[in-house]
């Protein structure tokens, strides 16, 4: 509850009854003004002009009503703003600052690393599809996760169409909007094959990368092989950045050039190549995703070649742990079941299975971005909650 508030020179002090204090600097408050002048309330979007705003502005009085827990501010031009403790405690500023030393601090807020004795997270694909508060919680876990399974779908083509549908719409790429992966003679990519998938990343080659792939099981192969592998990418860059800073370093600064090519159906010919960083960090040191495709990647860009040698060797090591049993969780879906693995995060591959006409494996694949995703996250956390 708001108890007081201290001006300093460019500062505005203000007091809890904890007796924390949070500090806003003038130009800040004036700045966020919430006046129906100042700001529109239905669209909440800013009415003022960044070349109008004083940059120098002060204030005339200040006055706390700590009965309605509002602030009041009349600054020196006579406009008036007033904040509210509930807006004033989510915008409040602390002394404190990032630990960039802390190698467990990730973009995400909320996540839980995993590792081989993770228990996958399973929901009922007919209560996620028709109750929201399951649609929260399924999108809450694989926030937290990066992977979670839906049980019980049909055993029909179009059930991620379903899903997209739930959270708002599907990510469209070069395979369309959603694409069946079926063992194929003449195979335009691995996926296509029975040959083993090793772990990765799904199209590092797009500048915007799909952030979150969905995967259906329609028919599963009865014999042998077919069992996917997961990996939790944060898990694996926790203890790589521990125990190999140097190399980390250098994975996240050497750009590598991903590239593929092809023909699809519903597209046509494509080609697309992009480069960036298998560890990506934000301007804070802290770990944003993994972009993690061996068979696609062509070169280690922008790099000296007295370093190549140098970026082998942490790129190696890196792989290695892929493939550390303490890492890795298999599981062999079931036909119904329908995985939401987030791709920027997760690596993921399958053991290889032999393709036989009266054994078939069947699966339809879509992505949806954690835009759309966290969009439908906040609207329906308002409403239930």
């Amino acid at each position: 509850r708001l108890a007081q508030a201290k001006q300093s020179s460019h500062m505005l002090n203000v007091v809890w009854n904890d007796d924390t204090v949070s500090k806003y600097s003038y130009i800040y408050l004036r700045d966020h003004c919430l006046c129906s002048t100042c700001y529109h309330p239905t669209s909440e979007q800013r009415l003022t002009h960044m070349k109008n705003l004083d940059l120098k502005v002060l204030p005339s009085n200040v006055h706390v009503n700590d009965i309605e827990g509002k602030l009041s501010i009349t600054w020196d031009d006579g406009h008036v703003s007033e904040f509210d403790s509930k807006w004033l405690l989510s915008r409040a500023f602390t002394d404190k600052r990032d630990d960039l030393d802390n190698k467990e601090m990730f973009v995400q807020k909320g996540v839980k690393l995993w590792y081989r004795d993770f228990d996958i997270p399973h929901f009922s694909f007919g209560l996620v599809l028709g109750d929201e508060q399951s649609l929260l919680d399924w999108m809450e876990a694989l926030h937290k996760y990066g992977l979670v399974i839906m049980s019980g779908a049909p055993r029909e083509l179009g059930q991620v169409h379903r899903i997209g549908s739930a959270v708002g719409f599907l990510r469209k790429t070069f395979y369309g909007s959603s694409v069946a992966l079926r063992s194929e003679p003449q195979a335009r990519s691995l996926a296509y094959t029975g040959y083993e998938l090793q772990p990765h990343t799904d199209l590092p080659y797009y500048e915007f990368k799909p952030s979150v792939i969905l995967l259906h099981c329609i028919d599963q192969v009865r014999s042998s092989g077919g069992e996917n592998t997961f990996v939790d990418g944060y898990s694996i860059l926790k203890a790589f950045r521990n125990d190999n800073p140097d190399g980390f370093d250098l994975l996240a600064s050497t750009p590598v050039l991903h590239r593929v090519k092809g023909v699809e159906p519903t597209y046509g010919e494509f080609e697309q190549l992009f480069a960036r960083p298998i560890i990506e960090l934000d301007v804070k040191g802290r770990i944003r995703r993994i972009n993690f495709n061996d068979p696609l990647r062509e070169e280690f860009l922008d790099t000296p070649a007295e370093q190549i040698p140098k970026v082998y060797r942490a790129y190696h090591k890196l792989t290695q742990m892929f493939y550390e049993p303490k890492f890795i969780v298999r599981n062999k879906m079931a036909p119904g079941d329908i995985c939401a693995i987030d791709n920027d995060r997760l690596l993921h591959g399958r053991s290889a299975f032999e393709v036989k006409s009266d054994d078939l494996r069947l699966l339809e694949q879509a992505y949806i971005d954690w835009d759309i995703i966290r969009s439908k996250m906040k609207i329906l956390t308002r409403k239930i909650r």
